[in-house]
């Protein structure tokens, strides 16, 4: 079982990633909200308190805003990114549970593919 302080560290890790992929242009909005910035993880959550809720708001409007207010496109990712770091460092105190969560996205004998690393031949 994942505690509440591991499932906000990750969280706010994986939007700072976002962010930062979607800034660099590898990531588009669709595939963003696809991994987290959705009204579904807003509702999962919950429970989480209100500012990971309001990271991942902020990150469902991004397809909005870059068409309606595109100035604001670049600060917005910013305000997610900070929000997110700021959530990282009020957990920084919590050590990450022994079980890894790697073993949750990738469960023991399951062998993923190489999809999208470039760094072996």
């Amino acid at each position: 079982m994942i505690s509440d302080s591991t499932r906000l560290k990750l969280l706010s890790l994986l939007a700072i990633g976002i962010c930062d992929a979607i800034r660099c242009g590898h990531l588009t909005i669709r595939n963003a909200e696809l991994l987290l910035f959705a009204p579904h993880a807003m509702d999962r959550c919950q429970s989480l308190g209100n500012r990971i809720v309001k990271i991942l708001h902020m990150g469902t409007e991004l397809d909005d805003i870059q068409d309606l207010v595109p100035d604001e496109f670049a600060p917005t990712l910013e305000r997610i990114r900070a929000t997110a770091l700021d959530v990282l460092a009020d957990n920084a105190d919590e050590s990450f549970e022994e079980d890894s969560w790697i073993d949750l996205i990738m469960p023991r004998g399951e062998k993923g593919g190489r999809n999208g690393d470039r760094s072996s031949s």
